[in-house]
């Protein structure tokens, strides 16, 4: 004989909710009602009177925070703000090291990256994409990351974005002949040309 007292039960609470949800319910509904009967008459009388309360038009943030510094004591903003300046500092100084070195090695790979991104031909950068979004997100994935890499490259970003990296130095070109002006090997250089007269002479 098939016990169906446990599929009953199941449908039973399913369909009808226990006394437990009921309750969480009502008390949903009564705070949703109270936020509406705490918020509605502030919004009419605000919109409803010419000239409403200082106080409902715009929070007292000075008198609160004369209240809890003192007079003279600036704002609450200004206290937190410069506490949280001087321990940003306090951070920066004591692990300058540490943040230094993460800082080169992200700057490291970045500059990896644009190597080998400006190096590398583009067509083996964009099948290197495209199969990684298919292999990573499945075919959909691949069929809009190749319809983003043929838009940006019928738009002209490709070439002009990855042309040179801006985490890339920017060095002079050692064949400008301003550049070095001490490696040219030239001993005659051009006397610097004195400074204009005054206007009143």
């Amino acid at each position: 004989m098939i016990d169906v007292s446990w599929m009953t039960s199941r449908i039973s609470s399913l369909v009808a909710p226990s006394r437990s949800a009921f309750c969480m319910l009502r008390r949903k509904a009564a705070l949703g009602a109270l936020i509406i009967a705490a918020v509605a008459p502030l919004v009419i009388y605000k919109f409803t009177t010419t000239g409403s309360l200082a106080l409902v038009d715009t929070f007292a943030g000075a008198e609160a925070s004369r209240l809890i510094l003192g007079d003279g004591n600036g704002t609450l903003f200004s206290a937190v703000a410069g506490w949280l300046d001087r321990s940003i500092d306090a951070v920066a100084r004591a692990g300058g090291g540490v943040f230094g070195a993460i800082t080169s090695g992200v700057r490291a790979v970045l500059d990896a990256l644009a190597v080998a991104l400006n190096g590398t031909p583009w067509p083996a950068v964009m099948l290197v994409i495209i199969v990684t979004a298919w292999r990573s997100a499945g075919p959909r994935a691949a069929i809009f990351t190749t319809a983003a890499l043929a838009c940006i490259a019928l738009l002209g970003y490709w070439p002009s974005r990855w042309r040179r990296s801006r985490w890339s130095a920017r060095r002079p070109s050692s064949a400008s002949p301003s550049a070095f002006p001490w490696a040219s090997g030239s001993a005659s250089r051009a006397a610097p040309s004195p400074p204009p007269s005054p206007c009143w002479t």
